[in-house]
């Protein structure tokens, strides 16, 4: 086993990340007021997500494939960046609508069907329904009214009395044939909750991005279950390890629509995801991941090891194949006039490694990051699969 150099180290695009991430939280499309078809297409998609809580399978004219990244976000919060690709569709979904539910692990429908009853009964969504009394026609003008300081009390606690929220929902309506250029097509969005145990559904429904849709509009749903763990600020934690296909700086700060469609979008720089962990052996593995709660001296710098190492996978052992030379961050190596506190203490990094010296076959790679400050490490792997080039014979 030897060490060797790695071809993307500590540079400049991942430095950007280095803007403060502390306020990071998910956009919602739900702060754009839905048009009345906008908002018909989302009650079809919610009672296709109460039908599956309620116990019928997901499924549908596509298969949904998930996949996410767990980041530290505001306030004990965690930041969920998510792709959804839409596969086995190649003729549909070319404008889609898209509803996300995370609720709690377990639980039915009965927040949607409350929801619901109250907008068939009002017409309106919760929350937006206008205080009427009918004791106030019967009451001296100015005097109070007990219902109506009550009703009043129950809109401004709705978390006290409201059934019909879940941790996080939200609806999309998006133009999937203009972001990508064939299917399968992938959709990337973002959700926020706090740490625990979840289900996340997401349904998806051939419709205009105006909420028009067909009758015999094309539909999937996937479901599946979410564990968020919290972090904390007292000690070392690792953020989702993100295989990268590319690591981007941007020009400028997006805006509150380019946001919310581009979830990867941290601090200053961009990270695009890769699809699977299944690569060609001309390709390189790229990875890139945020270091929480580092301790640093007196001028904010850390102490820190970054160690790489490979293990190939065999039916009958796993086996050291090699490991890259460890990536240091301390006084010696970091810019001058770096102080970690100024970003919340956490550090990002990456690596990439060249796959065209490994064999076919399965791997893990093994991370591991010392704190010498904190006497402190974590460990994190990931797998991965390298097949040969197609058209070459193994």
């Amino acid at each position: 086993m030897r060490d060797w150099r790695p071809v993307n180290p500590w540079d400049r695009a991942v430095l950007r990340l280095l803007i403060p991430l502390v306020l990071i939280a998910a956009p919602s499309a739900a702060q754009k007021r839905l048009s009345w078809d906008q908002r018909d297409e989302a009650a079809r998609l919610a009672q296709m997500v109460d039908a599956v809580a309620d116990g019928e399978y997901a499924g549908g004219d596509a298969w949904l494939k998930w996949s996410h990244h767990l980041l530290r976000g505001e306030d004990g919060r965690v930041y969920i960046p998510f792709s959804v690709v839409v596969d086995e569709a190649p003729d549909a979904f070319h404008t889609a609508s898209a509803y996300v539910r995370v609720a709690k692990h377990g639980e039915s429908s009965r927040a949607g069907r409350e929801r619901m009853r109250r907008s068939r009964l009002t017409g309106f969504d919760p929350g937006e329904v206008p205080i009427n009394v009918p004791e106030r026609d019967f009451a001296p003008a100015g005097a109070p009214v007990a219902s109506e300081n009550s009703a009043m009390l129950r809109l401004a606690h709705p978390e006290g009395i409201d059934e019909a929220t879940y941790p996080f929902e939200d609806v999309h309506f998006i133009d999937l044939g203009g972001t990508n250029a064939s299917p399968p097509y992938t959709i990337r969005r973002s959700l926020t909750v706090e740490p625990g145990d979840y289900d996340v559904y997401v349904a998806i429904r051939e419709a205009a991005l105006d909420g028009t849709a067909r009758p015999d509009a094309k539909s999937a749903l996937l479901k599946r279950r979410l564990r968020v763990p919290a972090f904390g600020v007292d000690r070392l934690q690792l953020s989702s390890v993100i295989v990268a296909d590319a690591i981007d700086p941007l020009s400028a700060p997006l805006s509150l629509a380019e946001q919310l469609g581009r979830p990867y979008a941290l601090g200053g720089a961009e990270i695009t995801p890769a699809r699977d962990t299944i690569f060609d052996s001309q390709d390189n593995l790229s990875l890139v991941f945020f270091m929480y709660n580092l301790l640093t001296d007196s001028r904010g710098r850390p102490n820190v090891t970054v160690r790489y190492t490979f293990h190939s996978l065999t039916m009958e052992r796993v086996e050291p194949f090699r490991s890259t030379a460890p990536q240091e961050f301390n006084a010696e190596t970091l810019p001058d006039g770096f102080d970690l506190r100024a970003v919340g203490a956490q550090l990002p990094t990456s690596q990439g490694v060249p796959l065209q010296s490994f064999p076919q076959g399965s791997y893990t790679l093994q991370i591991q990051v010392i704190d010498h400050l904190a006497d402190a490490a974590v460990v994190e792997d990931v797998s991965f699969v390298v097949m040969e080039p197609s058209g070459v014979e193994p």
